[in-house]
């Protein structure tokens, strides 16, 4: 059941990001922190964790959740996928389900999906119809444009993004980027950590953040 005055949507899917790259003081598995401005975010708001005393934790994935396109499915409809899905699936992408977006395009909301990799990997661009993608940072830049268009109507809005820079192996490296750990991915967590902090905060600055719910997966 919506509200008369409905709230903004921004979805943002982190690609292979966990809590476990936290330190174990905060519930993670790391002798260093790695996501230490995730870990402020999670202790600062509403976090799902299965630790208590607002360490860092997370849920069990069920079978077909853990993947990307498995748990692009999985929280934003409720199932979970077990369908072959590597690659271009088809044109229609589990066709008769019934999904976020497709409650929120009843209640009038405008609908943004930017994703940072192949849009047809997974069959993503069926699922959500997108297009190619790029890394992170241009990503965000991107989203701050959309998020400024969409605010600029009378609707409320969904931006859903995902982002890549921290895909396995390795991850990729951009041009914010520090050196400081001794692995090339825990470099690529922990930019992107930053990057998705300096976002919020950018998010916190603008007029329609009053009325904006951010999940952060």
């Amino acid at each position: 059941t919506f509200p008369d005055k409905k709230n903004n949507l921004i979805y943002i899917f982190m690609e292979s990001m966990e809590s476990s790259y936290a330190d174990k003081a905060e519930g993670g598995t790391m002798d260093v922190n790695y996501i230490p401005n995730l870990t402020k975010l999670a202790k600062e708001n509403v976090q799902f964790s299965d630790k208590a005393d607002k360490k860092m934790g997370g849920p069990v994935c069920l079978e077909g959740t853990a993947y990307t396109a498995g748990g692009l499915v999985a929280q934003t409809s409720a199932i979970n996928l077990k369908v072959k899905n590597a690659g271009t699936v088809s044109d229609t992408f589990l066709p008769n389900l019934t999904a976020l977006g497709d409650y929120l395009d009843k209640e009038g909301y405008q609908q943004v999906f930017l994703c940072g990799s192949d849009g047809d990997f997974a069959g993503r661009d069926a699922y959500f119809k997108v297009y190619w993608g790029h890394e992170d940072k241009i990503l965000y830049e991107r989203a701050k444009k959309q998020l400024k268009k969409l605010s600029s109507e009378n609707k409320p809005f969904n931006l859903t993004m995902l982002t890549v820079d921290t895909h396995f192996p390795t991850g990729f490296l951009c041009s914010l980027c520090d050196n400081k750990y001794n692995t090339t991915y825990g470099n690529a967590v922990a930019c992107a950590d930053k990057q998705v902090y300096d976002f919020i905060n950018w998010i916190k600055q603008q007029d329609f953040y009053e009325n904006t719910t951010i999940v952060i997966s």
